[in-house]
């Protein structure tokens, strides 16, 4: 059985989370702009980018630190883009470089993620000034993740949280998450991030092999305006080890050895855009006199 709990990122056993202001995005302190999700131990990891031309700099980092399939935090700001800005590569590291030495490990072992202003020089100095307050403040708790949560938005109406939890190899194993994302959403990835973890032991294949199969399905049937940005991961997820033998690829991954991937994700962008009724408003019928015409949108890129 498959049920909805709450914790989000902190969910799962072997993580923590924080939010706080940094003062990237504005100088009102009750703005947090700045997250950290790490884990207590090394992950196995995977992550899906945008496939848009220009890239932001956290994406090409980001290629290069995962490419031994393993991370053990994430650490990302709202307000800056930090795309196609000066010094963009060399701040996305000084994030990751500040974020390790408060967590005792390698620059390698972070990622970074950045979402807003596109064109800017990133205010990185205000991050990694608050990065000792914001490690302080990492715990695993709901309130955590909603911190987290709340760090990552920019156009958000509402902040995006989810999280499961299912039997696998007769242990109970947990899946949470986090997303952000309003405008600029459209297939092969929109201005979004989304970050998820687990407890369950899995193999780096599995990983990657699910991550694809559960995006294909949700994130990627997204389209909002037909515009796909310069940031945003799709997903990036770290999982914590755990006493199960780790989950290898099969046929497919909808099978029930790895349930949780896809309610989890798919219950996130459920949440795009926020309805009319969820903010109180009434929209009139269209008038049938009205017959607009249909305006094709671009098709995805390959």
């Amino acid at each position: 059985m498959l049920n909805f709990i709450d914790g989000g990122v902190c969910a799962a056993q072997g993580f923590r989370a924080a939010g706080v202001h940094a003062g990237v995005k504005t100088h009102a302190e009750w703005k947090k702009d700045v997250a950290l999700i790490v884990s207590d131990v090394d992950c196995a990891a995977a992550a899906m980018f945008t496939k848009n031309v220009v890239k932001a700099a956290p994406i090409h980092v980001d290629l290069l630190h995962l490419a031994d399939g393993k991370a053990r935090a994430i650490i990302a700001n709202s307000g800056n883009a930090n795309a196609c800005a000066p010094q963009g590569e060399e701040n996305a590291e000084r994030m990751c470089a500040a974020a390790a030495r408060a967590i005792g490990c390698r620059p390698e072992d972070v990622l970074a993620s950045s979402t807003g202003v596109i064109g800017q020089r990133i205010n990185v100095e205000a991050i990694e000034k608050a990065v000792p307050a914001l490690c302080a403040a990492l715990e695993r708790s709901a309130e955590a993740s909603d911190a987290a949560g709340h760090a990552i938005m920019t156009t958000d109406t509402v902040k995006k949280e989810a999280a499961v939890e299912t039997t696998v190899g007769g242990k109970t194993v947990r899946m949470g998450g986090v997303a952000k994302g309003s405008g600029m959403i459209h297939p092969n990835m929109g201005t979004m991030l989304c970050f998820l973890t687990t407890d369950c032991a899995i193999s780096p294949e599995m990983i990657k092999t699910a991550l694809l199969e559960t995006v294909s399905v949700s994130f990627n049937r997204i389209s909002v305006d037909g515009d796909t940005s310069t940031n945003e991961p799709a997903a990036s997820w770290p999982t914590a080890w755990r006493e199960t033998s780790p989950l290898r690829p099969r046929a497919r991954t909808t099978t029930p050895s790895w349930r949780p991937c896809g309610p989890c994700a798919r219950s996130l962008p459920r949440k795009w855009p926020p309805t009319a009724k969820e903010h109180g408003i009434s929209s009139p019928a269209p008038s049938k006199a009205q017959n607009p015409k249909k305006v094709p949108r671009p098709s995805p890129s390959p």
